[in-house]
């Protein structure tokens, strides 16, 4: 059925070209690389990873604009509930228990 379509429509690519084109665009338009690799049949993650990093060379870019912009967000908004004259719990806090454990995303280095 493919060679007959591809015949003639005057195509010279193979089914398998429109399976990588799949990922290429799914990939490109934001996909997440696990659905990708389910949607292809991999095993595993690192194959699609593999075989398409090149196709995500902006991911570490996007990965540290997202970190920034939170870290940005949190430390103003640190700020601001000092010009409050609030205090910015630091290191440890009371968990729903009631009992002390690390705050969530600090490591007490402050």
């Amino acid at each position: 059925m493919w060679r007959k379509f591809k015949t003639k429509q005057g195509l010279e690519i193979r089914f398998h070209d429109l399976r990588h084109t799949h990922a290429t665009q799914l990939l490109r338009a934001g996909g997440h690389p696990n659905v990708v690799s389910e949607r292809l049949g991999h095993a595993s993650l690192g194959i699609t990873l593999d075989t398409y990093s090149q196709v995500m060379p902006g991911m570490q870019e996007e990965a540290a604009a997202k970190i920034d912009a939170s870290l940005r967000e949190a430390l103003a908004g640190q700020r601001h509930a000092g010009r409050l004259g609030l205090s910015v719990p630091r290191g440890r806090a009371e968990t729903p228990g009631g009992r002390l454990g690390p705050r969530a995303g600090c490591n007490g280095l402050s």
